[in-house]
């Protein structure tokens, strides 16, 4: 288990404040996702859920957020740079189509 986790569960464990499961959902930092999960697993984060007193989704949100971050920091750091290249381009393509949007005129009343 990563040190990442290891810290969290031990959080949950002594029943300490979590700041990280406790993130705004309604902030612009914070995209939501759906995922699958198999069946056993989501029971699991259910079990953990209730046992600790902590939402279900954000203990998934937190611990998805920390394999996140350590599969990227696994990458050799030239698949790092051409992933954020990608990224970049992802975005800029975004950027562009949401300026389109914003650009739309409807015309006349």
């Amino acid at each position: 288990m990563s040190s990442q986790i290891s810290t969290l569960v031990t959080k949950l464990r002594k029943g300490e404040q979590t700041p990280e499961l406790n993130r705004d959902t309604e902030s612009s930092v914070v995209h939501l996702v759906h995922i699958p999960v198999p069946t056993d697993l989501f029971h699991e984060l259910k079990t953990m859920s209730a046992a600790y007193g902590v939402d279900s989704n954000n203990l998934a949100g937190e611990l998805l957020t920390i394999a996140l971050r350590e599969a990227l920091d696994s990458l050799p750091k030239g698949e790092q740079g051409r992933l954020k290249g990608v990224r970049e381009a992802y975005e800029n393509e975004e950027h562009l189509r949401q300026n389109e949007e914003l650009r739309y005129d409807a015309g006349g009343t």
